[in-house]
């Protein structure tokens, strides 16, 4: 509705910072009448879910290739039935060896006599053996922990090197522009601005990929900050327990010298057997901590495969609902484009014929989320001519919105650029006298304010003019002494 001096003349749109395709794709449909509510909230809730569903995938991949070696079957329901047949076996021999250890010495005479002894430093050497065991499972816990902060933090550590050379690299040979369509091969058109991908023709903030750089690496950088203080205290914490294990086998040695040297004489096959059983049940405990880890992982890796899925049919729903509210749309919106293609084709015929394809039967195009008019395929007018073309769609507008009820346009239009970029005082005369003949052809209610310094000598009335003509001995802002304050200036 406002058509300005400072916006570039090939622009629809106001010039306006961080201004969005699809917020003017949103603004254009309503001033026409096709404004679908659902469809902008649909389309950034897609375009976060989008970049959701992208972040899921990357973790996903990044822990399908740490769990690689696990091969096909690592998910959750396979590490818990390994689990459950790992502790079914644990009792299992738990339970024979202390059946062996009540019946060890029935048949032997020598045994009874020095039972006593025997078990009793048979249970401190049992006592310890296990607490050797459960430490160095904390043990394992920690070593595993170890390994996997190693593996994170020198990924994070690849990850940060690579963001350093992505920057160097974009610095020195800068965003890069296609000349072909990646995918059919076919010519590209140049973008209309520096600031327009000349691929997806999205919008592009030069100062975007600086800011999401800096902000990746310092996640990054705090993330590895965490973890190498992580792994120290994890370092140092094995140290302790390896000490004490130390400790629990000199004493472990003792009680087994002392052990030995009593029940040596009569060393059965029951004792072999317990012993085997023993060393088993302490590899099946060092393989509970490792189930218990490849648990953990498996459930993460299924909760990002179920939110990947989530997000994926979601973002199927939005798509589909997206396209049945377009088509919808569209329906409403091909008469109003058409009508407003026609109506700026009829105005710049009546132009002065400056321009070939200024006729009646040229193919007007315009599209607002893109924010460009053209005529025939053509944008490359002179200065002047796009003046005429953009002050002509304007009017185009205003004039389909007073004739098609459907529109949502207020039926008001101020355009400040008639003469603009160096228009002839007949060119801009004659729009001057086509803006009237417009307006006469109207018949609802409705207002239309241009400003000109070359105003057609017919249309010089008082019915039609606001304030005084200004020049050079009557300028808009009047000073009469120092004490007085300045008129405020009429706008013409």
């Amino acid at each position: 509705m406002y058509v300005d001096q400072m916006t570039p003349v090939d622009r629809i749109f106001r010039f306006e910072a961080r201004d969005s395709s699809l917020r003017r794709q949103a603004v254009g449909d309503l001033l026409c009448g096709a404004f679908d509510e659902r469809i902008y909230p649909a389309q950034l809730e897609l375009r976060n879910k989008e970049r959701s569903y992208e972040l899921a995938t990357q973790q996903y991949s990044a822990l399908t290739r740490v769990l690689s070696t696990a091969g096909e079957g690592f998910n959750v329901d396979f590490v818990e039935n390994r689990e459950r047949t790992v502790k079914e076996d644990i009792a299992a021999r738990i339970a024979e060896v202390e059946s062996l250890k009540g019946h060890r010495f029935q048949q032997d005479p020598k045994a009874q006599a020095q039972d006593s002894v025997v078990f009793s430093i048979k249970a401190d050497l049992d006592r310890v053996n296990g607490d050797i065991i459960d430490d160095r499972a904390r043990a394992s816990v920690i070593a595993y922990g170890i390994e996997d902060s190693a593996l994170l933090i020198d990924e994070i550590e690849r990850t940060l090197k690579r963001l350093k050379q992505g920057e160097i690299a974009r610095a020195s040979i800068g965003p890069i522009s296609f000349i072909f369509c990646p995918s059919c091969f076919s010519p590209l058109a140049e973008a209309e601005s520096e600031h327009i991908c000349n691929l997806c023709h999205s919008a592009i903030d030069p100062s975007g990929d600086r800011s999401r750089t800096a902000r990746m690496r310092n996640e990054l950088e705090m993330q590895l900050k965490e973890s190498l203080q992580l792994q120290e205290k994890r370092k140092a914490e094995i140290t302790s327990i390896e000490s004490i294990i130390a400790k629990k086998e000199a004493i472990r040695d003792i009680l087994a010298a002392e052990y030995i040297q009593l029940s040596k004489g009569y060393l059965t096959e029951t004792d072999a057997r317990i012993d085997h059983l023993t060393n088993r049940i302490g590899y099946l405990q060092r393989e509970l901590v490792e189930i218990a880890r490849e648990r953990n992982l498996a459930h993460q890796l299924a909760v990002l495969s179920e939110e990947r899925s989530q997000l994926n049919s979601e973002i199927s729903i939005l798509k589909d609902n997206i396209a049945a509210w377009r088509e919808k749309k569209d329906k409403r919106q091909a008469g109003a484009y058409q009508l407003i293609t026609k109506n700026t084709a009829t105005l710049l015929a009546r132009d002065l014929h400056t321009e070939a394809e200024f006729t009646a039967t040229s193919e007007v195009y315009f599209d607002f989320s893109e924010d460009r008019i053209t005529v025939n395929g053509k944008s490359g007018f002179s200065a002047s001519s796009l003046t005429v073309l953009r002050n002509a769609f304007h009017l185009a507008l205003h004039w389909s919105a007073c004739t098609n009820r459907s529109f949502r346009y207020p039926r008001f239009l101020l355009m400040d650029n008639i003469e603009d970029k160096g228009m002839t005082e007949a060119r801009s005369q004659n729009f001057q006298r086509l803006i009237l003949s417009i307006d006469a052809e109207i018949e609802v209610e409705h207002q239309i304010i241009f400003t000109t310094s070359m105003i057609d000598p017919s249309l010089d009335r008082d019915d039609l003019t606001v304030g005084d003509k200004y020049d050079f001995n009557n300028k808009s802002l009047k000073i009469i002494g120092q004490r007085t304050s300045p008129q405020l200036p009429q706008v013409k």
